[in-house]
C-alpha cells in the first residue's frame, strides 16, 4: 500500500518493547510525526487508545496520530 502510493518506509525488527522501540526510533530519526493504530484491549484509557499508542503518545518527542481500529476496518 505504501509502495503503491510512493511513500518511503522501512521496517525494523527489534527485541525491546514496542513502546521503547517506537520512542527511540522517533528520537533517533528526529521524526516529525508518529502514526499508530490502536486496538483498545486494556483499561479505560487503553480502551480509547490502546496501551502502546497511549504510552507512545505521552513519551514521543513529536506529535502522535492514533488511528482507531474502527477507522482502519472501514
Amino acid at each position: 500500500m505504501l509502495r503503491g502510493a510512493g511513500v518511503p518506509y522501512r521496517s525494523d525488527v527489534v527485541e525491546e518493547s514496542a513502546v521503547h522501540a517506537l520512542v527511540h526510533l522517533a528520537e533517533r530519526e528526529r521524526a516529525d510525526l508518529v502514526v499508530l493504530g490502536a486496538h483498545g484491549h486494556g483499561g479505560f484509557a487503553d480502551r480509547l487508545l490502546g496501551s502502546v499508542s497511549y504510552t507512545v503518545s505521552h513519551a514521543a518527542p513529536c506529535p502522535v496520530v492514533i488511528i482507531p481500529a474502527e477507522a482502519r476496518a472501514a
